[in-house]
């Protein structure tokens, strides 16, 4: 059974979304020029990354938080600090790996986040003011 097909078991219609995204062919990540005019801020050249590596970046995260808004929210996310940090891509490692590492440290982040704040707890809409369910 493909992942897609696993996703579709489990009644996410995203997945869709991923396949048409992640069918983009993908030329840009190694041309120096490409990488420059992402320095530079030109945004077509932005809108050609996220047009390319959307669906792949979407994929990862949804393998890593299981929700599929979560997953869209962490994909902008993404994407956005790639384009504030561009400028400090040192090109060491390929550009996919890079955005990757920007996605795996979000995740991180925010799974941080919801922990710090027990999103794990539920709290009984018939329990007394004060009172929260133990898990």
């Amino acid at each position: 059974m493909s992942y897609g097909e696993q996703i579709a078991l489990r009644g996410h219609a995203d997945i869709e979304g991923v396949a048409a995204a992640a069918s983009v062919e993908v030329r840009s990540s190694g041309d120096p020029l490409f990488l420059e005019r992402l320095r530079r801020g030109d945004a077509a050249a932005f809108e050609q990354l996220v047009a390319e590596r959307s669906g792949e970046v979407y994929a990862l995260l949804y393998r890593l938080t299981s929700e599929p808004e979560e997953a869209r929210d962490l994909t902008q996310e993404t994407f956005l600090r790639a384009f504030q940090a561009i400028g400090r891509f040192r090109g060491e490692a390929d550009l996919k790996t890079w955005i990757y590492r920007i996605a795996i440290n979000q995740a991180r982040n925010r799974w941080r986040w919801w922990r710090r704040r027990r999103r794990d707890v539920t709290v009984s809409l018939d329990a007394p003011v004060g009172e929260q369910e133990q898990p």
